[in-house]
């Protein structure tokens, strides 16, 4: 956006946009439609797929803290399994004809977090391979 907005292809939104967008989304969302301190776009909706939900009562009860690394959430993979005999993970990769899409919003998540913004940019330009050790070590 920044680079259109520099070239002069987009047009600053409507006061009555930046009002609405002002009133109902963090600063945060105003910053991504928002180059060079002017607004030119507005966010429609909001769609997160990655978040993990669990019960905080449980990891009381287990005494178990939220894993902020990789290396924990395995960690903590492996105690939910001894505590309760089931496997605590389920993803919906499936949709009909279109199976396997869901799959793509867990995929790059990893690959963004374990690897890094650089290195994810690299890949969904097509200038590292699937089967770069970055990517593999995001998977």
């Amino acid at each position: 956006m920044k680079d259109l907005a520099s070239r002069k292809f987009l047009k600053a939104a409507p006061d009555a946009v930046a009002a609405n967008v002002d009133k109902n989304w963090s600063a945060d969302w105003k910053a991504y439609g928002t180059s060079d301190g002017t607004l030119y776009g507005a966010p429609l909706m909001a769609s997160v797929k990655g978040f993990i939900w669990y019960s905080p009562a449980k990891f009381k009860e287990w005494g178990v803290e939220v894993p902020t690394t990789w290396d924990e959430l395995l960690a903590l993979t492996k105690t939910i399994q001894e505590k309760t005999g089931t496997t605590p993970w389920c993803a919906g990769f499936g949709s009909g004809d279109a199976t396997g899409w869901p799959g793509t919003d867990w995929v790059e998540d990893l690959v963004l977090r374990q690897a890094g913004a650089e290195t994810y940019d690299k890949w969904v330009a097509n200038k590292i391979p699937f089967t770069d050790p970055a990517i593999k070590k995001g998977l």
